[in-house]
């Protein structure tokens, strides 16, 4: 769906195909679970292990690493987290998840009041 202006700009099947198998591989890599040394292209081409750390909950990572391809922007933005050969200790965030499907696609719309009572620890004896 995301293509279609580019199918309506003229560009070709073949030439969108293509793009779409290398551009969705390269999303499946960048997901992955393995580190890749990029060397110097590692400011061009985002890692696995430079992206993960967009997933991180370790306050290094708060805000940082957020270009999905070029990793360039983040560091004109300010926004670039250099983690050499350091791994990730923990991912996600503190609050209590849902556990249910609608609960975790309705989790981001709840207000963060009742979040925050939801994963402060009780009090009652």
């Amino acid at each position: 769906m995301s293509l279609t202006p580019i199918f309506f700009l003229g560009f070709f099947e073949a030439s969108i195909a293509v793009f779409s198998i290398i551009y969705f591989g390269y999303t499946l890599l960048v997901h992955s679970n393995v580190q890749i040394p990029f060397g110097p292209l590692r400011w061009l081409i985002a890692s696995p292990q430079f992206h993960h750390w967009h997933y991180a909950n370790q306050r290094e990572a708060y805000d940082k690493n957020f270009a999905g391809q070029l990793p360039v922007l983040d560091v004109l933005f300010g926004k670039y987290n250099v983690t050499g050969d350091k791994v990730l200790e923990k991912y996600g965030v503190d609050d209590p998840i849902p556990s249910t499907y609608f609960g975790q696609i309705g989790y981001p719309l709840l207000p963060r009041r009742k979040l925050l009572n939801r994963a402060a620890p009780s009090t009652e004896a």
